[in-house]
């Protein structure tokens, strides 16, 4: 049985007075308000969400590299280098003795919501998928993949040297002159559009 939080507890313990005061009041009429209130409250009706790890134990690791690609958007190998890199990050060491979930299922289920349409539904799916809660775990998961990615920028991004300046600028001259270096997604004005499928260059 998982153990309960300090707040379930405090909670329960009001809705377990609330229902002792209930059963005291000499009115019908006050007893079938007050029935009314408590089991119409979310705080006292709510029980546990229903949680399973057997697809993450035992569907997700027999996926072949295709499967895997369209569930994490990475293969095998892939995934495992990526978390080699961001494991031992400080995003993954909480400063009370509350532990964290393993950083490699943080991994999934961030690579999961990255390949998604981000929406609070499908944040829904991914904590029904992984076995973990839908209260915000996916989010704080996904905000802390995103940090210990972040922080490996220097060891990955570094600016060229002036001789690497002079070569990339020779060898992309006929594409845009004068550019040392543009990535995928890079938005470019132009003065003029193109005469052949110029509705292809119009930004969304």
């Amino acid at each position: 049985m998982p153990r309960k939080s300090g707040k379930e507890k405090l909670l329960n313990g009001l809705c377990l007075k609330n229902m002792l005061e209930l059963l005291l009041q000499d009115s019908s009429s006050d007893f079938n308000v007050s029935a009314a209130i408590i089991l119409s409250s979310r705080r006292c009706s709510h029980g546990n969400v229903p949680k399973s790890t057997n697809w993450i134990d035992t569907i997700l690791p027999n996926f072949d590299n295709n499967r895997m690609r369209q569930m994490l958007r990475l293969e095998a190998p892939e995934f495992q280098h990526i978390l080699s890199l961001v494991k031992e990050d400080t995003a993954f060491k909480n400063k009370n003795s509350v532990p964290q979930i393993p950083v490699e299922l943080q991994l999934k289920i961030a690579l999961c919501r990255f390949g998604s349409s981000g929406d609070s539904a499908f944040i829904r799916k991914v904590a029904t998928l992984f076995g973990v809660g839908d209260g915000g775990t996916v989010i704080t998961v996904t905000d802390r993949i995103i940090s210990a990615i972040v922080n490996l920028k220097f060891k990955f991004l570094c600016w060229p040297t002036r001789e690497e300046r002079r070569k990339i600028v020779a060898n992309t001259m006929l594409e845009l002159p004068g550019c040392i270096g543009y990535v995928d997604g890079t938005e470019i004005r132009l003065s003029e559009s193109p005469i052949k499928d110029h509705e292809f260059y119009f930004s969304r």
